[in-house]
């Protein structure tokens, strides 16, 4: 446990989200905010699947590559847990399809006080057709932006009380 802010803030450096590693052809496991899994994996006929398990380990969310273009947010989830000194400690996922070799942007939307809007963006780590972007934050939506493309979806909160 730290005791201080200073090593707080060094653990969560450690635990902040990085661009994912992920290649075509392997099979992975990486650990996600709040105890959340994402399994990536190839099957037979060589399309890639990203697979998401929550904190219970229940699968939440599953997406494979497909042989057409494609485009789309397909699922996003936001949660939060406590560290002890700082409070809850947010955090949002989403991922989908991309097609083509132009790397897409993902957009997180939240709102603060006084009708102001915080905007982080990210680039989506992406492997064969997929894409995956994990945030800090308390954020409400998502905005995919592919080329010309755009979709925007509601981030689904993951606990039963209000979001």
């Amino acid at each position: 446990m730290p005791s201080t802010l200073d090593q707080l803030d060094s653990q969560l450096l450690d635990e902040m989200p990085r661009p994912l590693r992920l290649r075509p052809g392997t099979s992975t496991n990486v650990g996600l905010p709040g105890g959340w899994l994402l399994r990536h994996y190839t099957r037979r006929n060589g399309r890639s699947v990203f697979e998401i398990f929550d904190a219970g380990h229940d699968l939440t969310g599953l997406i494979a590559s497909t042989g057409h273009p494609r485009r789309s947010v397909d699922a996003a989830w936001r949660g939060h847990w406590t560290a002890t000194g700082v409070g809850r400690l947010w955090w949002a996922l989403a991922m989908g399809h991309a097609s083509g070799d132009a790397r897409p942007s993902v957009t997180f939307t939240s709102r603060v006080p006084h009708g102001h809007v915080r905007r982080t963006t990210v680039t989506p780590t992406v492997v064969d057709g997929l894409w995956i972007a994990v945030v800090f934050g308390r954020h409400c939506a998502v905005t995919m932006r592919h080329g010309a493309f755009q979709q925007v979806m509601s981030i689904s909160p993951t606990w039963g009380g209000r979001a």
